[in-house]
């Protein structure tokens, strides 16, 4: 079988290099113009070159030093030494005087150097016992004068074995996007040095490398009990250890998977690395290696439905997976033999060729399906994952797969597995009998596996995080579990989220029943009206703004009845009631978009956007939860821009604790939140029940979509009681930062109060004042008494300083940057207003409930995160 080659050459960053200084070779005719030198070496007392029993350094006979000279020429010369010393001379020729301005560099051992500042610690290194091998042991040193202190260049590893017969051990830094512990590196020059810190040496991309593969010097074999050492990069390091027999292998993960700093000139000492460790045996296929990410550039993973890894494969196509070259290859430095392994897509299928016999996981994380959405099925059986220390999120939120085939995974030395199928929520049949760890950590490793009927654990432990099986089984209510009374215990422990009624216990050595998942009193057959959509209504003036309306819990029937096409437009309705929206109602782009779920309890079972809607389940309080992506899967039907969207899902359940929620600073994706100003800018989703009356139901649409579209806050106090201060600071940074919450103020100066110009306005006298409480707590005010923010009275409306936020943002979006504000433009469109709203105080007021029934704490969360383009989102969650 052929091994293919693969040789690139690049131009070394030396030669771009500020000095623009090149090492220079002797041609004979120079030797008559050089002349003896003697350079005295001592050393700074962490140098060292040949370590002794009592842990004394010395120089030992024959040591030869690289000694480079202003412009970059490269000379050898020899220690004089008899026998190992302290201190010695370097003696040799050179072509410069050693009087005048002239620096000398110099780098120990000779065959290390590469040029003035550049050096090279070895990938694979020979060590022999009790001490670091001769010329192993990098070390530098700077003078203007004949006399040379040497400071070490390296850190240093040492290491014993217990057992009798390992030939080689393999370093690799799982930290491999950041920190290489060998191959080519740089000293970096400060004016204080070497006084400066341990931050001289950094690593040339091109030719540093990740791991460190050591064999003993003296022998066939490590002799157990002695201690060996090798020489690495000093940095951060999480080793994952390899101890190879002729025949035999043995992996150590790094402890607890924590990073360690190892200092320049420090050890690191790892005793009897193979002990307790299972050793196998070593395969003779051939492999190719795949690292964690396995998607060519420009590949949309949103695209791949199904997954097929070829072996032993003659086919070839212009896409070469990026992590199956070695990276030293790909930096163009080493000339390296390896599979290739050729990528290629059809239709919704990737196809991955090799012509190896295997496909390797190099580790020491393992190859990530992470948001894979769509991908319904993946078969791994051809993988070694023997190099793998981590599983942890591997198949997180791949929320359509139904099939995966792990039966050749070795994890035997791998210690997480957090969240690997979290969100699999799709997923029926799961064997991972094969799996094996000591302690496993498997917090969150089947969370949400709503409609799992069998899971065979085999003999694997699971312990740890009481979220492992999270809303598990959720919606198939009926699930097999075949496991060992360790894991069974530690899956049934009071704090544990796993419902026991769900789930039928199987013995190890009795087969797995085939079990149906619960049965609904109401199953979808018909989806073609899925994904369709019915445009409400279309804008007539300016750019047109989005409104999309979806339900959720809808089945079939519900849809041919007409009670989707109902709730939505009942919806629209709520929206325009109301003013400003009901003056610029002709602003607005209304989409209705059908959404067909298998079942009609949202929450309980299978629905398109997993909703859950505090009150559907005691135990989660106050929750709310939607899958993200295919809400923004349906919201971009209409328009693919969604970055100013306001989504609202109708959803049908009856109102718990909570009767809706919204998003109203979930900015979708690709927003410039710097732009933000006075117009809070951002798409949102508010979810709303569906199943109580018309009038609450129209209030409700009406107050979440406050939240929403103009980024109001509530204007509740249900408890009273003082903001928390986080919450309070919260509040504060983004109504500075974004311009939102312009109905609310933490302070009751009507001077400097946002609202302070209504305030001195006689036309808006007796409508606008300053009321203390809102967001459910005191020490913040609001501007009237009651609102549409606040609850349902009786002809309320969204009060002045609301009102002025939607007519800015409606404008903003309709006619752009362009579109500047005039307060006199906006008082002479809401004095109809003022009007009503002056009516309506003069009458009875009668309230009905608010949209508000929790008791306690408010249900507000906000999050600050980062898009995986990069791009700031704020998500705020309201009551």
């Amino acid at each position: 079988m052929k091994i293919v080659k693969k040789i690139l050459w690049v131009i070394p960053w030396s030669i771009i290099a500020l000095s623009c200084v090149r090492e220079s070779e002797l041609l004979p005719q120079d030797q008559d113009s050089l002349h003896e030198v003697v350079f005295h070496a001592g050393w700074a007392p962490e140098t060292k070159t040949a370590l002794q029993e009592d842990g004394s350094v010395w120089w030992i006979p024959g040591d030869e030093i690289a000694l480079f000279t202003d412009d970059g020429k490269k000379y050898c010369l020899k220690a004089d030494c008899k026998e190992p010393s302290a201190i010695t001379d370097f003696v040799g020729k050179i072509g410069e005087s050693i009087e005048g301005n002239t620096t000398f560099y110099a780098i120990y051992p000779y065959d290390k150097a590469r040029e003035w500042y550049s050096f090279t610690i070895p990938s694979v290194q020979y060590a022999t016992a009790g001490g670091f091998s001769p010329g192993q042991f990098v070390s530098f040193a700077r003078s203007n004068n004949n006399n040379l202190t040497f400071y070490n260049l390296c850190a240093g590893i040492k290491f014993s074995v217990t057992r009798e017969g390992i030939s080689k051990v393999v370093f690799k830094n799982r930290l491999d996007n950041e920190s290489p512990i060998t191959g080519d590196m740089r000293v970096k020059f400060y004016t204080l040095f070497p006084e400066d810190g341990y931050d001289w040496i950094t690593t040339e991309y091109s030719g540093s490398s990740y791991s460190l593969t050591v064999y003993p010097s003296d022998g066939e074999y490590f002799i157990p009990g002695e201690y060996y050492y090798a020489a690495i990069c000093p940095g951060s390091v999480s080793l994952v250890i390899s101890m190879y027999t002729d025949d035999q292998v043995a992996t150590l993960a790094p402890i607890d998977f924590c990073w360690q700093w190892i200092e320049r000139s420090k050890i690191a000492v790892l005793r009897e690395i193979d002990k307790g460790l299972s050793f196998e045996n070593i395969d003779i296929n051939s492999y190719a290696s795949l690292g964690e990410s396995i998607l060519p550039d420009g590949i949309d993973k949103k695209a791949i439905q199904e997954v097929i890894f070829h072996t032993s494969s003659n086919v070839t196509t212009g896409t070469i997976v990026p992590s199956s070259i070695p990276k030293d290859v790909r930096w163009g430095y080493v000339d390296v033999e390896y599979y290739p392994v050729y990528f290629e897509l059809k239709g919704t299928t990737a196809h991955y060729y090799t012509k190896a016999d295997r496909y390797m996981m190099e580790g020491p994380r393992c190859i990530s399906f992470i948001d894979w959405h769509e991908l319904r099925s993946v078969d791994l059986s051809m993988f070694c994952t023997s190099q793998v220390a981590e599983f942890d999120s591997m198949f997180w939120n791949c929320i359509n797969l139904e099939s995966v085939n792990l039966s050749s995974f070795d994890t035997h030395n791998s210690r997480t597995f957090a969240a690997m199928f979290d969100s699999c929520k799709k997923l029926r049949k799961l064997d991972i009998s094969n799996f094996s760890s000591v302690n496993a950590q498997a917090g969150g490793m089947f969370r949400k596996c709503h409609n799992l009927v069998s899971l065979d654990l085999g003999d694997f432990n699971i312990s740890g995080a009481y979220w492992t099986m999270d809303e598990f089984a959720r919606n198939s209510r009926n699930c097999a579990i075949r496991c060992n009374a360790g894991t069974r215990e530690a899956l049934c422990e009071p704090n544990t989220l796993i419902k026991e009624e769900y789930i039928t216990w199987v013995q190890p050595d009795d087969e797995m029943p085939i079990l149906d998942p619960y049965r609904f009193d109401y199953h979808s057959t018909d989806f073609s009206k899925d994904k369709t959509i019915k445009v409400l209504q279309e804008a007539s003036v300016g750019k047109g703004i989005n409104i999309v309306l979806i339900g959720e819990g809808y089945s079939d029937r519900m849809i041919a009845d007409g009670s989707y096409d109902d709730d939505m437009r009942k919806a629209m309705n709520a929206i325009f009631k109301d003013e400003p929206y009901a003056s610029f109602r002709n602003y607005f782009n209304v989409y209705e978009v059908y959404a067909v779920s298998e079942n009609e309890l949202p929450g309980e079972s299978n629905t398109v956007f997993d909703v859950v809607l505090g009150g559907i389940d005691s135990e989660n309080g106050p929750y709310s939860y939607y899958e993200e992506y295919n809400i923004k899967k349906y919201a971009r039907i209409p328009d693919d821009d969604i970055n100013e969207t306001c989504v609202i899902l109708i959803v049908n359940q009856t109102p718990g604790i909570l009767a809706g929620v919204a998003h109203p600073g979930y900015i979708i994706e690709g927003d410039d939140v710097n732009d933000v100003t006075d117009y809070a800018r951002g798409g949102s989703v508010a979810l709303v029940c569906r199943q109580m009356g018309d009038d609450y139901y129209s209030f409700v649409v009406a107050h979440e979509f406050g939240h929403g579209f103009a980024k109001l806050a509530d204007e509740y106090i249900v408890y009273g009681g003082a903001m928390e201060d986080w919450e309070k600071e919260s509040y504060i940074n983004m109504s500075n930062q974004y311009g939102w919450w312009k109905n609310i103020d933490f302070t009751n100066n009507p001077a400097s109060i946002k609202w302070s110009r209504f305030l001195s306005d006689e036309r808006y006298a007796g409508t606008v004042d300053i009321y203390e409480g809102a967001t459910y707590s005191n020490g913040c005010w609001r501007p009237s008494e009651y609102s549409i923010m606040h609850n349902d009275a009786v002809e309320s409306m969204f009060n002045a300083p609301s009102r002025e936020a939607i007519y800015k943002r409606i404008h903003r979006l309709a006619f752009g940057k362009e579109w500047q504000y005039d307060y006199e433009e906006f008082v002479e469109y809401d004095q109809k207003n003022i009007d009503a709203e002056k009516a309506a105080l003069a009458a009875p007021m009668i309230l009905r409930p608010s949209a508000c029934e929790i008791l306690g704490k408010p249900f507000m969360k906000i999050d600050k995160s980062v898009t995986p383009d990069g791009e700031e989102r704020i998500r705020v969650i309201m009551n």
